[in-house]
């Protein structure tokens, strides 16, 4: 239900909402992008050692972890 009344308000309010629709984060600009995208680490490459290091798992737990979204 809130999503539809967001979805109206949105497409009353914001002139743009056409465009950012298909978007995966619509309303974060080019910066926030850049640092969500510094901080996130796709599932897929949970199982390189960088990624180790930089969690501080080791990498049972880290396939653990994949195992959740596969």
């Amino acid at each position: 239900m809130s999503r539809n009344v967001t979805d109206n308000w949105l497409k009353k309010n914001d002139p743009e909402y056409k465009k950012r629709a298909n978007l995966d984060y619509p309303y974060l600009d080019g910066q926030q992008m850049r640092r969500r995208m510094k901080r996130e680490i796709p599932v897929s490459n949970l199982d390189t050692y960088l990624v180790q290091e930089w969690t501080g798992m080791d990498m049972e737990q880290l396939i653990e972890v994949q195992e959740l979204f596969t």
